[in-house]
């Protein structure tokens, strides 16, 4: 019989109540609900309506339960599960071959080769064929697809009689099952009730509650999400300021993971307890991730970025990460950026690296780890995999870390490869599959559902909790996007196939809008204009219905709720010493910063100087060589671009670990050209003493030789570069040295190298100022300084003092030392390796400076050499006024971090 009512949401509620309170103490009466939430919630309900304590869980069943009652079963035959459908499907792709196509349609004969990609697409259609076959219209469709679907509808039959299975959906209903009394609610609401609605009508013991299709209430739009889940949580919050109980209020969201995320950060700022009753995949849990990873780092040849990703992760459970973390850095230090595949030939670059005693422990370690994953990514069969994963588990992980809901769902994950183990060993007709790829596709298929049960407002999945009715039911982001239900049976069929079928999708989006818009006394549906996502639109049938309310903010400062941060405040300045609504998180940082920020700080050598002898002595100590105070042109740079970060990298030893792949090696370049240009113009001195282009093509052969007994033993050494970047980089900087010997024969033609990599240095006071120079060159008494760079960023404006301020010290430093130690130079230049060109600063190029111009440098240079002895032997490493945008020691100093106050 059927049963409907137009006269509110109310009445329907109260109707299905009076309805349990008559038919309870009948012990052959069942009430079924679209979904297990929805049973459980009034399984509940009818407690407490009725005051019973005991109630039988088969009396308030969900529609599924209700099909397996229905339903005939077939006892000589089992039903068909995920693990067999996917089986049969990776077997059958695993024939689709270049030199045996199977489909034509399906699946393009062009992309053949990659059938296994369609696997997943295969074991959804498959549940669907034999509906697709009962649909008028469905001789309509394209040859080819027919065709191939004739033909997986074939196959998939004689494998299902083989083994023994059916396609539960293939049941039909039988009377004769039904040996109880059952109240179908809400069918509207049941994705494949029309199916069999005809047949349920017309048996007596079959009772169908609809519930009202006119829809209730309005639409709420806000601007933004951040103030629609405010919304909420203020009324949320108010409820239980006036005592409502968890049990009475509920949460819906149809926005999915977005919207979990703002409403469990704003529930958590107010201390709203709130459960998450949605469930996930099982392969986007945090520790079942790792096989998919471990797949990955093998693909990817052992990528340092790969391994990053695993060994300096949180969320996987490492028996000891270590080692992990030390092969990172060994490789990031050795270059070791992943194995690769060259001409034809696969190197294990990790194993090269690793050669020699030395590392024999991380080299066993690598091995160990690159095995079990190569056990578990080469498995052929699902048994080999489970082996696999297992040794791998129990020597590398330990699951006991894992929090609750992490295990299960790991063990979940563990719990589908024996499945699969046991479909393997009972199935017939199935040819090999591809095993890893195919448990991590289930693995992403599979949806597991936390058991959490804990003390919160429950917040359901839209859709899953349709049916139930909470006193107070709150239903935020319901935009067009987040509330369409729109059933399509068959996704594989082009939309022009399926104008060809008489009934092809069924679109419940405004029926759940209206049953939502009823399910509780007091129903709180809102959307925003901007989601999580993006841009969003309210639902159409409330716009179509003029049922959208756009927020406006009252006017009215009195209606104005006072926000938390306006609460806090006022306590902070002790205007009101008894706020109310101030939470724990506020009462907590204000704890702190009571102990922190308002009481007398520690010393602070930002802006103050190190007072304390014992302290500044150590200081002194640490920037001491040999119990003397060195400075360099670098040093000397450092210091006065800030003290204070000198402090901090001089004198602590503080500085940035680097943990990125490295594909280029500036320090090895700049080392390498300054090693080949000491022993050529070593070479030069050795066998005539000037540099004259005649021999031009002489140099070119020498250099070539000097280049190449220079690398290849760093290559021997395991310290080369991942061998395309490090060959193109030799190239590239052997390219830069014959350009460099063309330079020289045109600017400095017969000039003899006299200094090469010299280390000079010469008292100042009290300090010693030293420096290496690269090379100085000289001709007919004349000298020249020159210094190499692979880049010179530093012009001639740059050593002219302005203001008695000196942009650049290094060049000044070098001239002094120089003349100290009896060098007359009346010149200076940079080479630049990358351009191939001189930037000449002193006597050559365009205004270069004059004497009195370098003389006037050489003196600002050697008066900072004093002034930093003097304030470093103070303690004072005070920042100067300047900006830090480029530091990297900004997260120790904190000295643009500030604290702003209105007085």
């Amino acid at each position: 019989m059927l049963f409907s009512d137009g006269n509110g949401s109310l009445f329907f509620v109260e109707t299905i109540l009076k309805r349990i309170e008559e038919e309870l103490p009948l012990s052959d009466s069942v009430f079924v609900f679209p979904s297990e939430v929805a049973a459980a919630w009034w399984r509940r309900t009818a407690l407490t309506h009725t005051g019973g304590k005991v109630l039988r869980s088969d009396r308030f069943i969900s529609w599924d339960h209700f099909k397996e009652e229905a339903f005939a079963l077939r006892s000589d035959k089992l039903p068909v599960n995920l693990q067999s459908r996917a089986m049969f499907a990776a077997s059958l792709l695993s024939e689709n071959s270049p030199s045996g196509k199977l489909f034509s349609s399906l699946i393009f004969p062009e992309f053949c080769a990659f059938s296994r990609n369609f696997v997943g697409s295969l074991i959804n259609i498959l549940p669907r064929l034999s509906h697709f076959w009962d649909t008028p219209g469905a001789e309509l469709i394209g040859t080819d697809l027919k065709g191939d679907l004739v033909f997986l509808t074939g196959q998939y039959e004689k494998f299902l009689e083989l083994n023994g299975l059916y396609e539960p959906g293939t049941l039909q209903l039988k009377p004769g099952n039904l040996k109880r009394r059952y109240f179908i609610c809400f069918p509207e609401l049941i994705e494949d009730f029309e199916a069999f609605s005809r047949d349920l009508q017309n048996l007596s013991w079959v009772t169908i509650l609809e519930s009202p299709a006119d829809l209730e209430g309005s639409l709420q739009v806000f601007d933004s999400a951040l103030e629609e889940v405010r919304f909420v949580v203020d009324r949320i919050e108010s409820l239980f300021s006036a005592g409502v109980p968890v049990h009475e209020i509920a949460i819906t969201l149809p926005g999915g993971e977005a919207w979990e995320d703002l409403l469990k950060d704003t529930c958590g700022l107010r201390g709203i307890p709130i459960t998450f009753r949605s469930g996930k995949a099982l392969g986007s849990y945090r520790p079942v991730s790792l096989f998919r990873q471990l797949k990955d780092c093998r693909n990817q040849g052992f990528h340092i970025e790969s391994l990053k990703s695993l060994f300096l992760s949180k969320g996987f459970p490492w028996k000891e990460d270590v080692a992990g973390k030390t092969l990172i850095d060994f490789g990031i230090r050795h270059h070791c950026t992943q194995n690769y595949k060259q001409k034809g030939k696969n190197h294990d670059l990790w194993l090269k690296k690793l050669s020699g005693d030395k590392y024999s422990s991380l080299r066993n370690f690598y091995r160990s780890f690159s095995g079990g994953i190569a056990a578990i990514t080469d498995a052929k069969t699902f048994s080999d995999l489970r082996s696999g994963v297992q040794r791998f588990v129990n020597t590398f992980l330990d699951t006991s870390t894992l929090d609750q809901r992490a295990l299960k769902a790991f063990q979940g994950a563990l719990d589908l490869l024996n499945g699969l183990c046991r479909a393997e060993g009972k199935l017939k007709g199935l040819g090999p599959v591809p095993v890893m790829p195919l448990w991590l596709l289930l693995l992403q298929k599979k949806i597991y559902v936390p058991q959490d049960k804990g003390p919160g407002i429950p917040v359901f999945p839209y859709r899953v909790s349709a049916g139930i009715y909470p006193r107070y039911h709150f239903i935020p982001g319901a935009s067009q996007d987040s509330t369409t239900v729109a059933i399509d049976p068959f996704p594989f069929l082009r939309d022009d196939e399926k104008t060809r079928l008489t009934t092809i999708e069924n679109n419940l989006t405004d029926k759940f809008l209206t049953a939502y818009s009823r399910s509780g006394q007091s129903v709180w549906i809102t959307s925003s204009k901007t989601s999580p996502g993006g841009p969003e639109l309210p639902p159409p049938l409330y716009v179509a219905e003029k049922k959208t309310v756009t927020s406006v903010t009252p006017v009215s400062p009195e209606r104005i709720p006072v926000s938390p941060e306006e609460r806090e405040r006022r306590l902070w300045i002790g205007e009101d010493r008894a706020v109310p609504g101030v939470y724990h998180w506020q009462k907590k940082g204000l704890s702190r910063i009571s102990g922190t920020a308002f009481t007398p700080k520690g010393i602070d050598f930002t802006a103050n100087q190190i007072g304390n002898d014992v302290l500044r002595n150590a200081v002194m100590a640490s920037l001491k060589k040999d119990d003397e105070l060195k400075i360099s042109p670098t040093s000397l740079e450092a210091y006065w671009a800030c003290p204070f970060s000198f402090l901090l990298q001089q004198g602590l030893s503080l500085g940035e670990e680097e943990y990125g792949e490295i594909f280029s090696d500036p320090p090895t370049e700049g080392s390498l050209m300054h090693e080949v240009l000491k022993e050529f113009f070593e070479w030069i001195k050795e066998t005539g003493g000037g540099f004259h282009k005649s021999g031009l093509e002489a140099y070119k052969d020498k250099i070539s030789e000097i280049f190449e007994d220079l690398t290849s033993p760093r290559e021997r050494a395991g310290w080369d570069l991942l061998p395309p970047a490090w060959n193109t980089m030799k190239d590239q900087l052997l390219e830069y040295l014959m350009n460099f010997l063309e330079q020289e024969a045109e600017e400095f033609e017969g000039w003899e190298p006299l200094l090469l990599e010299e280390m000079l240095a010469t008292n100042v006071d009290s300090v010693v100022l030293h420096g290496r120079i690269d090379r100085l060159s000289g001709h007919e008494g004349n000298f020249f300084l020159i210094d190499y760079k692979r880049t010179v960023k530093v012009s001639v404006a740059d050593l002219r003092v302005e203001e008695g301020v000196l942009r650049s010290l290094q060049i000044p430093c070098y001239l002094y030392l120089l003349r100290e130690n009896g060098w007359g130079v009346e010149g200076a230049a940079y080479y630049d390796l990358r351009k191939a060109a001189y930037k000449y600063l002193a006597k050559r190029g365009r205004k270069p400076l004059s004497s009195e111009e370098m003389n006037e440098a050489v003196e600002v240079t050697i008066q900072a050499v004093r002034d930093m002895a003097g304030q470093l032997g103070a303690g004072d490493f005070r920042i100067p006024e300047q900006d830090c945008g480029g530091c990297s020691l900004r997260g120790i100093c904190r000295d643009r971090f500030v604290i702003r106050s209105d007085g």
